[in-house]
């Protein structure tokens, strides 16, 4: 898994597999960056493979996160295999996500 930020509190990337042997490790960055900013908060999951459903869990946790600071978490060019265990779950129906930037801005984000 890697993961890049420009600083803290700022929009997040992530990429590679994530399940339940690291996901720890993806959900300190996670929400220390949550912790870290204000307002809006991208996640970009462009290149992340869930192998597990526990990624589903810390992203509910950081949505949580997010709401109790005041703040918005898009998860951001969200892979096809996530959208669909996303309404599968009914994931899609808590969490903001987009399928690409573009559609984000068109909404006005960023």
């Amino acid at each position: 898994m890697q993961v890049s930020q420009a600083h803290p509190g700022a929009d997040l990337t992530v990429s590679g597999r994530v399940g339940g042997a690291n996901v720890a490790d993806l959900r300190q960055v996670v929400l220390a960056g949550l912790d870290a900013g204000t307002g809006e908060f991208l996640l970009d999951v462009q290149g992340l493979m869930v192998t597990d459903r526990c990624v589903l869990g810390m992203m509910l946790e950081a949505h949580r996160r997010a709401v109790r600071h005041d703040r918005t978490l898009y998860l951001v060019n969200v892979p096809s295999e996530l959208d669909r265990l996303l309404r599968r779950t009914r994931l899609d129906r808590i969490l903001n996500y987009r399928l690409d930037l573009e559609e984000l801005s068109l909404v006005g984000v960023k």
